[in-house]
C-alpha cells in the first residue's frame, strides 16, 4: 500500500518537473497581469516608471493521466504615472498523457496561451486605504480546452480595495479585496499579506460564479485557497512559488496547483525626481557661544522660504532643500551677515553650525583693587578714559571689578579714593578675551624725609631761601638763615620744586619722596648779577616758518622779548640759573620750558609753536605688512612725536591712522584704527605720555591726500598724522 500511494506521489512529481523544463524550452510569461498576489490584485500600482516582466508556470492535474502546464510569458508591466498601471501578458499551455513509470513513452503537446491587455487605475484615498479599479480585454488563442487559467473573451473590470496596514507598522499585515466580472462570471478575490525587508508571505482565496442569481449565491462552490511566499532579488525584482487548493473538491479545478514565479523589474522612462536634503544646526555668537535668533535665507533658491533659528537653543532646520551646493545668507540683529554655500545631501540630514560676529568686536576687562602695602582690597572709583563706559566701583569686600562689552583697543583704567593717591593703566583690550589689570593705591598719608642745603653756588655760603611745591598741597619750606639747611616730612610722591633766596636767581626742579626714607637735595643758587646770552628761531612746527613771538621770563624780572617779524629769530641777555621760558604767538599754543643758563656760556634754544588744528604728518612711522606692529626703525619719529607733547604740556592730540585703497573697505578700517592705537600704545607705556592726553581713531581709506592710481601715490596714503585738537 505504502508503495503504491508512494509511486503515486513520485509520478506525480516528476510529471510537475518535466512540465517546468517544457514549459521553459517553449518560451513565454505572468498570470494576471498588475501588482498583486497571484490572482488577487492589489489596489495600489507600482511605483511610476517601473517595468516588470514576469513568467509564471502553474503545473497541475486536469484529467487523468494528462497533467498541464501553464506558462505565462511574458507578462509585461508598465507604470507611466502614479495613479496607472498597463499590462500584457500571453504564453503558452503544455499537455502530457504520462506512461508511469514508461515516461519516454509519454505523448506532449504545447499551444499557445490566451492573451489579455489591461489597465488599472489606483486612488490612495487615506495612508493605509487604497481604492482601484481594473479594467482588460481577453482573447483566447489556444487549441486545447483546459487553463488553470480561463479569461473569457471579452472585457473583464475588477473592483479593487487595499488595507496597507504595514505603512502604520511594519509587521502588520496587508489586506486586499477585489469583486470583478467577465462576460460569463462573476469572480471574488481576498488575500492577506505579511510583508518584510526580505520579501512577504501570503494566503488568497479566489472564486466564482456564474451570473445567474445573487450575487452571492454559490459563490463558495469553487473555493481555491492559495498560500504563498515573495523572495526579493532586487527593489522591483522577486521569485515566487505556491500551491493552490481546491477546497470543495469541485471536479472543474485541479485538485492542487503549484505555481512559481519570477519577476524582474526596474526603472524604465521613469522621470527624473527632484533630490532634497534637510539642513539643519545651530547658530551661535562666536565670542560667548550663546544661542542667537537669527534669520536663514537662500539667496539662489527663491522657492525656499526664509526661517528663523530657536532664540532659546539657536536651532534651525530647513526640510526639502534641493541636493546639491546652495547659498546660506544668516542675518541677526547687531551681527555681520553671513553668506557661505554649502553642499546638501539628497535623502540625508546635513548639519552646519554657523558663528556669527558682532558688529562691534567686544571684550571684558576684570581686576581687583587693593592697598599696595596691606594688599587689603579697596572699594574705589573706576574711570575710562576716552570712551563711553560708564564710571563703576570695586567691591567693598573684595575689591574686584568687572565689566563687558568693551570695545577692542586701548583703554585707559584709573581708579581713584579718598586718601590714596589715583592709579592709571593702559591695557589693550582683545576680541573676545578677559583683560586682567590689577591696580594697588599707595596711600597719601605715607611720607618721607626731605632734607638738603641751599648755597651760593660761587661761595658756598649757606643761604636763607624758601622752596615751594607748584600744584601740590605742601606747605613751603624755609632753609636756616645761617647754614641754609632745611629738613621736613611730606607726603611721598614726585614733585616740582622751585627753589629762591634774595639776590638770587631762582632754581627749578623735580624731587622725588619715598616712603620712610630720606631725600637729600642740595640746591645751588646763582647770584642775580651774572648773565649770559640766550638766542634761538620761534617756528610754525609744520613749515618751519619764523613766526612773530613773545617770549617772557616770568621769574627773571625782565621785559618779555619780541622775535624779528620775518625770521622768529631771537637774541636776549639775561642772569644765569634756571628759568621758566614762556613763548606766545598769535594764533598758536603757548609753550612753555626750562631752560638752565651757565656763566659765560650761550645758550640757543629754538622752539616750535603748534596750533589747534594743526595736522603733523609722522613721516617715518612703520608697521609690518597688514598689521599692527611697528618696526624698530619708526621709534626715532615717535621720539619726536613725544617731544611735541613734552615740549606743548598742555595740548591733546588725536593721532590718525590711515591707508589706501587696497583691499576691503571694513579691513583697512580696522588695519587704520589697530595701527592709531599702536601708536598710542607705544607713546604712552614707552614714552611717558599720559593717556589723557591722546585719542586714536583710524579712518582707513576715507581720506586720502593723493590719488590711489600709482604705488607712490598710495604710500603718501598710508600714513599717521599728529592732529592738534585743543
Amino acid at each position: 500500500m505504502f508503495k503504491s500511494i508512494y509511486n503515486i506521489y513520485l509520478k506525480n512529481l516528476l510529471v510537475l518537473i518535466i512540465l517546468i523544463f517544457i514549459s521553459i524550452s517553449q518560451a513565454a510569461p505572468s498570470i494576471l497581469g498588475g501588482r498583486g498576489l497571484f490572482k488577487v490584485e492589489d489596489a495600489q500600482t507600482e511605483d511610476m516608471g517601473v517595468l516588470s516582466i514576469s513568467t509564471y508556470l502553474l503545473g497541475y492535474r486536469a484529467v487523468s493521466p494528462s497533467y498541464y502546464g501553464d506558462l505565462i510569458l511574458p507578462n509585461i508591466t508598465y507604470t507611466p504615472a502614479k495613479f496607472l498601471e498597463l499590462f500584457f501578458w500571453t504564453g503558452r499551455i503544455v499537455q502530457s498523457d504520462f506512461e508511469f513509470p514508461e515516461i519516454w513513452k509519454s505523448s506532449f503537446k504545447s499551444t499557445l496561451h490566451d492573451r489579455m491587455i489591461g489597465g488599472k487605475l489606483s486612488f490612495p484615498l487615506l495612508l493605509v486605504f487604497k481604492i482601484g479599479g481594473k479594467i482588460a480585454y481577453a482573447w483566447p488563442r489556444r487549441m486545447t480546452g483546459f487553463s488553470a487559467i480561463e479569461p473569457k473573451e471579452g472585457m473583464n473590470w475588477t473592483g479593487l480595495v487595499s488595507f496597507k496596514f504595514s505603512d502604520l507598522y511594519g509587521a502588520l499585515p496587508n489586506l486586499m479585496i477585489n469583486y470583478g466580472e467577465n462576460p460569463n462570471l462573476r469572480n471574488y478575490g481576498t488575500g492577506i499579506e505579511i510583508a518584510g525587508s526580505g520579501g512577504s508571505i501570503f494566503v488568497e482565496a479566489t472564486t466564482n460564479k456564474d451570473k445567474t442569481g445573487g450575487i452571492f449565491d454559490h459563490f463558495l462552490d469553487n473555493l481555491t485557497i492559495t498560500p504563498g511566499f515573495k523572495l526579493n532579488t532586487g527593489q522591483y525584482s522577486y521569485f515566487s512559488g505556491g500551491v493552490a487548493l481546491d477546497v470543495k473538491k469541485n471536479s472543474n479545478i485541479p485538485d492542487y496547483t503549484a505555481i512559481i514565479g519570477l519577476t524582474l523589474g526596474g526603472a524604465f522612462l521613469k522621470p527624473l525626481q527632484p533630490k532634497f536634503g534637510i539642513i539643519t544646526g545651530t547658530i551661535t555668537d562666536v565670542n560667548t557661544g550663546s544661542s542667537l535668533l537669527a534669520t536663514i535665507t537662500f539667496p539662489d533658491r527663491p522657492k525656499l522660504k526664509p526661517i528663523q533659528s530657536n532664540p532659546q537653543t539657536g536651532v534651525f532646520k530647513a526640510e526639502k532643500v534641493p541636493a546639491g551646493v546652495v547659498v546660506v545668507e544668516v542675518n541677526c540683529n547687531d551681527y555681520q551677515k553671513l553668506v557661505m554655500p554649502i553642499a546638501v545631501e539628497a535623502n540625508k540630514i546635513n548639519a552646519y553650525d554657523f558663528k556669527l560676529k558682532p558688529l562691534a568686536s567686544y571684550g571684558v576687562i576684570a581686576g581687583n583693587i587693593y592697598d599696595a602695602s596691606t594688599k587689603k582690597p579697596l572699594e574705589a572709583d573706576i574711570t575710562f578714559s576716552n570712551t563711553s563706559l560708564p564710571e563703576l566701583k570695586s567691591d567693598s569686600l573684595t575689591g574686584s571689578f568687572k565689566i563687558e562689552k568693551v570695545s577692542v583697543g586701548v583703554i585707559t583704567v584709573e581708579a581713584k579714593k579718598d586718601g590714596y593717591f589715583s592709579k592709571a593703566a593702559t591695557i589693550a583690550v582683545e576680541e573676545g578675551k578677559v583683560t586682567q589689570v590689577d591696580l594697588p593705591l599707595v596711600s597719601s598719608v605715607f611720607k618721607g624725609i626731605f632734607t638738603g642745603k641751599i648755597s651760593d653756588k660761587t661761595s658756598g655760603i649757606g643761604l636763607k631761601g624758601t622752596i615751594t611745591f607748584p600744584g601740590a598741597m605742601i606747605m613751603p619750606i624755609t632753609s636756616d638763615s645761617v647754614t641754609g639747611t632745611f629738613q621736613s616730612e611730606i607726603p611721598i610722591g614726585s614733585y616740582p620744586v622751585t627753589v629762591t633766596a634774595e639776590g638770587f636767581l631762582p632754581f627749578t626742579g623735580i624731587i622725588t619722596i619715598e616712603k620712610d626714607k630720606t631725600t637729600e637735595s642740595n640746591f645751588e643758587l646763582n647770584p642775580t648779577e651774572l648773565k649770559t646770552i640766550i638766542t634761538g628761531k620761534i617756528s610754525d612746527k609744520k613749515t618751519g616758518n619764523g613766526l612773530n613771538a613773545i617770549i617772557n621770563f616770568p621769574e627773571v624780572g625782565i621785559a618779555p622779548i619780541k622775535t624779528d617779524s620775518t625770521t622768529g629769530i631771537y637774541r636776549v641777555e639775561i642772569p644765569v640759573g634756571s628759568f621758566l621760558t614762556e613763548v606766545k604767538s598769535e594764533g598758536y599754543i603757548t609753550q612753555t620750558a626750562m631752560v638752565v643758563l651757565a656763566k659765560d656760556t650761550a645758550l640757543e634754544k629754538n622752539f616750535e609753536l603748534v596750533k589747534a588744528g594743526m595736522v603733523i604728518t609722522l613721516k617715518g612711522i612703520y608697521f609690518e605688512s597688514g598689521k599692527a606692529t611697528l618696526k624698530p626703525e619708526s621709534y626715532s619719529v615717535l621720539q619726536d612725536a613725544a617731544k611735541i607733547l613734552s615740549d606743548n604740556p598742555k595740548i591733546k592730540v588725536e593721532i590718525q591712522g590711515h591707508t589706501d585703497n587696497i583691499g576691503p573697505v571694513a579691513y583697512n578700517q580696522l588695519l587704520s584704527e589697530k595701527r592709531a592705537y599702536a601708536v598710542m600704545d607705544y607713546l604712552v607705556k614707552s614714552l611717558g605720555i599720559a593717556p589723557g592726553r591722546l585719542i586714536a581713531k583710524g579712518y582707513g581709506e576715507t581720506k586720502p591726500i593723493a590719488s590711489n592710481d600709482t604705488e607712490q601715490e598710495r604710500s603718501l596714503n598710508r600714513r599717521v598724522d599728529f592732529v592738534i585738537i585743543e
